[in-house]
């Protein structure tokens, strides 16, 4: 029980229990107030309880989902600050009226986000000098390879976007000068492959270095994805105008491997069976270092492209085990693709990785 004396000046507050409405570390139990000091004592009081204590508590209104909230960044929770809501229109327009697909995506949204940041303009004044500048500090430290994949994204922000061509159009790519490849022999290949910590790396290199696919297609591959008995592999990504996603095959190098890594397990359908691209990438690195010979996925797709050359296996069909969008008019219109015919073919080269 609060008892209140009030004698003109005086407040007294005394009662223990109720000694949290007024949290003493801030109000003295005895102290001195005229009326309206003591109404707001009161008041103040009456706020930290409900601050603290709320007798009568409400379910929080629903959070509003604005457009250019964190909720509805425009991937992965990567956002630019003030440019949120012009990266998530510029997203969804490249999903739904270029149809591009989600990773093409992703690279634009990233490139477009440091281009803003660079620049620090509203995206209505920038000028074609602004363009310019940048992309000169640009070439002072970055590759051909990453100045065209910024052209591209400034084409695809300018002239489709914000349909405004006369800012992006006088600049042009340039194509990347030929160099020579150089394949790893076998021998490099064994070296490698015996370097690597367990028989899961050497399950991935091998299904790398035996199929041609690319490197995000094996690592995602699940239990269901991989039939043993036709030595067959179903990628789940889908095809693009340059990737076509089918059947992908191996060997019985890599037959054996695989075998004994999913008999070590019972293994669930949608189970991935390979470490994540990240993973592998960081421990293929040091191997490299230690084994004297740089091996990545894409190199052992390239040998294999290589590989199989040698062996006898058409172009276009070497572009069909690697998931390649033929290009030629026989390749297009008088090729079969049969999975019979691929796998045929597939066998009759007799494919060897490490012997």
């Amino acid at each position: 029980m609060i008892e209140i004396l009030y004698n003109c000046s005086q407040v007294r507050v005394s009662s223990f229990p109720y000694s949290k409405i007024f949290n003493f570390h801030y109000f003295a139990p005895l102290m001195i107030f005229d009326k309206a000091c003591f109404g707001m004592l009161l008041l103040e009081a009456s706020f930290f309880w409900r601050a603290r204590w709320d007798l009568n508590p409400r379910s929080p209104a629903p959070k509003e989902k604005t457009y250019g909230s964190l909720d509805s960044l425009c991937f992965d929770g990567v956002h630019c600050g003030e440019y949120d809501d012009i990266i998530k229109d510029f997203h969804d327009f490249l999903v739904v009226e270029m149809r591009l697909e989600e990773r093409t995506v992703e690279g634009h949204c990233w490139n477009i986000k440091q281009f803003l940041k660079a620049i620090g303009k509203d995206i209505h004044e920038i000028s074609r000098l602004d363009i310019r500048n940048f992309f000169l500090g640009l070439m002072k430290e970055k590759s051909q390879a990453t100045i065209n994949n910024y052209l591209k994204t400034l084409k695809r922000f300018f002239r489709d976007y914000l349909h405004r061509p006369e800012l992006i159009e006088s600049f042009k790519f340039k194509r990347a000068e030929y160099k020579e490849k150089r394949i790893p022999s076998k021998e490099d290949l064994k070296r490698f492959y015996e370097a690597l910590p367990n028989i899961e790396h050497k399950a991935v290199f091998l299904t790398l270095a035996s199929s041609g696919l690319r490197a995000r297609e094996v690592l995602s591959l699940t239990r269901k994805d991989i039939d043993l008995e036709h030595r067959r592999l179903y990628p789940s990504k889908h095809s693009t105008s340059t990737k076509k996603v089918g059947i992908g095959f191996f060997n019985e190098e890599t037959a054996k491997v695989l075998k004994e890594i999913l008999k070590g397990k019972h293994w669930k359908e949608d189970e991935k069976i390979f470490p994540a691209l990240r993973t592998l990438d960081k421990r293929w690195a040091k191997v490299s270092e230690q084994s004297g010979v740089k091996i990545t996925p894409q190199i052992l797709r390239e040998w294999f492209c290589s590989e199989m050359g040698r062996l006898g296996v058409p172009d276009r069909y070497i572009d069909a085990f690697c998931g390649r969008v033929p290009k030629s008019v026989l390749a297009k219109h008088y090729t079969d693709y049969n999975p019979e015919t691929l796998k045929e073919i597939y066998d009759k080269a007799n494919l060897k990785v490490l012997s």
